[in-house]
């Protein structure tokens, strides 16, 4: 990803908005939100996870801060 470029999607920027401002949370939300967080590293695997909830944890803090950068403001990436 080149320096300076959207981490989150015009359509994760929206979902991310709507999940925080409390809006109806529906399956495509979901897996916006779960998209935004595999970016971040996260794997859902269904297997044993040691370091489960840490790797979650680290992942939602890095959506947030790609979410106050990319999304913050304009409601869409930034750049991208």
């Amino acid at each position: 990803m080149p320096y300076g470029a959207a981490h989150l999607t015009e359509k994760e920027c929206r979902d991310l908005t709507a999940l925080k401002n409390n809006a109806p949370i529906t399956h495509e939300r979901n897996m916006s939100e779960l998209a935004a967080l595999e970016k971040a590293g996260y794997n859902p695997s269904p297997f044993y996870d040691p370091y489960y909830p840490d790797d979650l944890h680290a992942a939602q803090r890095l959506v947030d801060m790609w979410y106050r950068t990319d999304c913050i403001g304009t409601g869409t990436p930034t750049s991208g």
